[in-house]
C-alpha cells in the first residue's frame, strides 16, 4: 500500500472518530460535517493525484517495450529475407550447373598463335566429323618434329589421336575415336596458321612403308613415340584437364568402354 492510500485511511478513521464523539450536540455536527466534507475533498484530490502519478509511472514501461518488439520483428523479417535470397541464389547456381552438364563447349588449343591450335582445330572439325556426333571431341597430339623452313608449307610430324566423348554426370564416356599418325601441312596467315593437307599412314600391311615415306628422316623418332601408350595416356589426361580447367567444368574423369574410369588431374 502506498503512502497516499495510508493517508486516506488515517483521515477516514479520524473523521469517524470526530463523528462518533460529537453525536449529542447539533451545533457541533455542522462544524464536524464541514470538516468531514473538507477532508473528503482533500482525500479525493490526493487519490486523483495518486492515480495520475501511477498512470505516469506505468506509461513509460509500455513505450520501452514497444520499440524493442518492433526491432525484433524487423530483425526476424530481415533474416527471413536473407534466407530466401540465399535459397534463390543456390537454386540459380544449381540450374546453371545443370545447363553446363548438358552442353559442352568445343575444344580449343589455348594458344591461338601456335601451329598446334590449327592442328587441333583440324582434328576436331574435320577428322572428328567422320564419326557419329558426340558431346565433345578432344585431340591428343604428340609431336615428332616441326619443319618451319618454308612458311608456305610448315610441316608438323606427329602421332595424332581424336577421342569423341559423351558426358555422363562428371565422366567423359568415350564414344569413338581413332589414331592418325602422319604429317600436317600448314601455311602461315595473318590470323595464325591454316591446315592445307594431312598425310596419314595407310592401314594394314602398307602402314610401315607409308610411315617411312611420310616421316622420312624422322621415322625412327616416330617409331619411339608411336607405341608408347603410357605417354599417350599422360598427354590425354593433360589435354582433358586443360580443357576442363579452361571452361570451368565439373568433370572429374574419363572412361573407355570396358575399362575403369581414369581420374583427371590438374596440369599447368
Amino acid at each position: 500500500m502506498n503512502r497516499n492510500c495510508k493517508k486516506f485511511l488515517a483521515l477516514m478513521c479520524g473523521a469517524m472518530l470526530i463523528i462518533s464523539g460529537c453525536g449529542g450536540k447539533n451545533e457541533e455536527l455542522v462544524g464536524s460535517d464541514a470538516e468531514l466534507e473538507s477532508a473528503t475533498e482533500t482525500i479525493e484530490a490526493d487519490i486523483s493525484a495518486t492515480a495520475g502519478s501511477v498512470e505516469q509511472e506505468e506509461a513509460p514501461a509500455k513505450e520501452e517495450v514497444q520499440p524493442e518488439t518492433e526491432a525484433e520483428e524487423a530483425s526476424d523479417t530481415e533474416a527471413e529475407s536473407s534466407d530466401k535470397e540465399q535459397s534463390e541464389a543456390k537454386s540459380e547456381n544449381e540450374a546453371e550447373a545443370g545447363e553446363a552438364l548438358t552442353s559442352l563447349p568445343q575444344y580449343e588449343y589455348p594458344d591461338k598463335d601456335s601451329v598446334f591450335y590449327a592442328v587441333s582445330k583440324h582434328l576436331v572439325e574435320v577428322v572428328a566429323a567422320e564419326y557419329e556426333k558426340s558431346d565433345v571431341s578432344i585431340p591428343v597430339v604428340r609431336e615428332v618434329a616441326i619443319d618451319e623452313s618454308n612458311p608456305e608449307d610448315v610441316i608438323v610430324y606427329g602421332d595424332f589421336d581424336i577421342y569423341n566423348y559423351d558426358l555422363d554426370g562428371d565422366t567423359l564416356m568415350t564414344a569413338s575415336g581413332g589414331n592418325y599418325p602422319g604429317a600436317m601441312h600448314l601455311k602461315k596467315t595473318d590470323d595464325g596458321y591454316e591446315v592445307t593437307s594431312f598425310d596419314v599412314c595407310e592401314d594394314g600391311s602398307a602402314w610401315n612403308a607409308s610411315a617411312k615415306k611420310i616421316f622420312g628422316e624422322y621415322f625412327d623418332k616416330f617409331m619411339e613415340i608411336q607405341p608408347d601408350d603410357e605417354n599417350r595416356q599422360k598427354v590425354r589426361i593433360e589435354t582433358i584437364a586443360q580443357y576442363v580447367e579452361a571452361n570451368n567444368l565439373p568433370i572429374k574423369q574419363y572412361q573407355d568402354f570396358g575399362w575403369d574410369p581414369v581420374m583427371i588431374t590438374e596440369t599447368d
